[in-house]
Parts: structure tokens; sequence; C-alpha cells
């Protein structure tokens, strides 16, 4: 999904038009969503901000430089930047919002391991009957927005042992959810 979002990205790049750039935000926007949602813990405001960063993403488009980051990664950062100033700008955000209860939202959103009928706790059940190193790669992919290759340092494994993990939890995580 990366390497798509970067030939987009460099697409746009070439031709700076609105259809390129609507291309570009259908295949990223979830993962700068997640990405501002962690930090403002709250959806509307996420929503907000994201429109921001996307505003901020279309007017810096020309100081990229692929030298220095790929894509996604310069996307990401002007994200969270943009989540962390819109934090700060609302000082009402709601500190008793959990980190759970928003990883939920962030997967149900956008996955199809939920479907409407099932309870969100069973989401919590299912990631706990994970083996402890399955269920920290997936945590570092999904939820704290590593790429494989961080998780897998942070982990001290080969990145293909964390795709590995990280598939066989999707799996198990699938399983477990359509047999509740």
């Amino acid at each position: 999904m990366s390497k798509e979002i970067n030939n987009c990205f460099q697409h746009l790049q070439k031709q700076k038009t609105q259809a390129n750039f609507q291309a570009l935000y259908k295949l990223s926007a979830m993962r700068l969503f997640g990405v501002i949602l962690y930090i403002v813990k709250r959806d509307d405001l996420a929503k907000d901000c994201l429109q921001e960063a996307y505003i901020k993403i279309w007017q810096r488009l020309e100081s990229y430089d692929s030298a220095q980051s790929n894509s996604l990664t310069w996307m990401k950062s002007i994200a969270k930047n943009q989540a962390i100033d819109c934090w700060r700008k609302n000082i009402n955000n709601n500190p008793q919002d959990s980190f759970d209860s928003q990883t939920e939202q962030i997967i149900d959103q956008n996955s199809t391991l939920l479907t409407p009928e099932m309870h969100h706790g069973d989401l919590h059940i299912c990631l706990k009957k994970l083996k402890s190193q399955f269920n920290k790669a997936l945590y570092l992919i999904y939820f704290y927005d590593l790429s494989y290759q961080q998780a897998a340092q942070k982990m001290d494994v080969s990145i293909g042992t964390i795709k590995s993990r990280v598939n066989r939890s999707l799996l198990n995580l699938k399983k477990c959810l359509q047999s509740l």
C-alpha cells in the first residue's frame, strides 16, 4: 500500500490536479486519520484536523524532498503536527477517552474484521487470546503506526518475522471474531 501511495504522490507532484489529489486522499486518508485520532482522541476533531492536514499537504507539495523521507512519512509528519496543534487549541478534549476505545473506533472504521453485529468487547477478548509477540507486533503496526522495519527493530526480529506475525495475528483475529 505504501508503494501505491508513493506512486500516487509522485504523480500528483508531476500534475497537481484535483483528480490526482483525490486519488492520493483515497489511498492515504485512513492512515493519516489513525495518526491524528491517536493524538486528539476525538472523532469529530480528528476529521477536522485531517482536512487541515491535507490542505497543508497540498500547499507544501513542492517542498517535499524524496531524499529525506518517503511521501507517506512526510504526510504523516504533517498530520501529526497538525493533530498536535488541534489538540493544543482544543483545551476541552476528553482525557477520559481510553486508548482502547480509540483503537476500537479505528478498527471499526477501517477494517472488515468487525461487523455491526459484533460487540466492541469481542475485539478485546480476541486480542487477549493472541500470543504476546503476535499481539505486540499487531499493536506496533496498526495502533502505533510504525513501519514494519521500525517494529522489527523495536522487537529485535527480522522484517519477515514481523510481517508473518501480523498476518497470522489478523487471521487469528478474524477467526476468533467470527466464532464469537
